[in-house]
């Protein structure tokens, strides 16, 4: 014999009885972090079963989803003004009326902070140990203590680079600061890298750090080093017995290292 049956798919496994639409997102705010970022919050929608997500809409497009009630939109263009809604969704797929609209205007771009892309302490006296999670980078040649920096550079495009600087915190006062030399290679890792595994120099220092007091930011002008979008990689050594001590990326009471990069108008 034979036998038939019918049946019917629900995208997201919602009941096919619920047709209430969540309640409009609201108090949607838009704040330009940088040059190329927007961070967005709002506060949640509600539904008589649930919200699933939430869809963002940059200028009348979508341009990403969340669970949650933040979102940050990269890769912008800067001195440009973006316009946002929000929309809630639930697992019926019943969507809600938009949020208020929210706008903000990227930074011009003239000037480019970057964080720190990785750093580290490697020790000659313990060579397969990693110190990628301290809270400081050591530089000394008694005990023999090198610091590994990693600089990630977007956002120059065609543009000129008329100085690079990176600000580092100093928490322990020496006679010298540092001298900074590119490594032969970025590919290193901030929890992976060790004395015995670390890139070594290649060429001549591009910077060179003198006497250093405590509790006091720096300027190490990488200029001639960097000239535009790439990544960068940094071994500080020094000859001097009186080691020096800065804050590392794992600080987080402000005085995180940075790069900062001034393009010609």
């Amino acid at each position: 014999g034979s036998y038939t049956d019918s049946f019917s798919i629900s995208a997201g496994g919602g009941s096919s009885t619920d047709g209430t639409a969540p309640s409009a997102p609201t108090n949607l705010s838009a704040t330009a972090m940088a040059h190329d970022r927007i961070d967005l919050a709002w506060t949640q929608s509600t539904d008589n079963v649930g919200v699933d997500h939430y869809t963002v809409f940059r200028d009348g497009v979508a341009v990403g989803s969340t669970t949650g009630t933040s979102y940050s939109d990269g890769s912008l263009t800067p001195a440009t003004t973006y316009s946002y809604v929000v929309r809630a969704y639930d697992l019926a797929g019943n969507v809600s009326g938009p949020s208020n609209t929210a706008s903000a205007t990227t930074a011009d771009g003239s000037v480019l902070t970057f964080p720190a892309a990785a750093d580290a302490t490697i020790r000659a006296g313990a060579p397969t140990s990693n110190y990628g999670t301290s809270t400081s980078l050591s530089i000394d040649s008694s005990p023999n203590e090198n610091s590994m920096i990693k600089l990630a550079v977007t956002g120059v495009g065609t543009r000129t680079v008329a100085s690079a600087k990176l600000r580092l915190y100093n928490v322990g006062a020496s006679g010298a600061g540092g001298i900074f030399t590119p490594t032969a290679t970025a590919d290193w890792t901030e929890t992976g890298v060790t004395w015995g595994n670390a890139p070594a120099t290649v060429g001549s220092a591009v910077a060179t750090l003198g006497a250093v007091a405590s509790s006091t930011w720096y300027e190490v002008d990488l200029s001639s080093l960097i000239r535009g979008d790439g990544v960068y990689s940094l071994r500080v050594t020094t000859a001097s017995t009186d080691g020096v001590k800065y804050r590392s990326k794992q600080d987080v009471g402000g005085f995180a290292p940075q790069l900062v990069v001034t393009l010609a108008p």
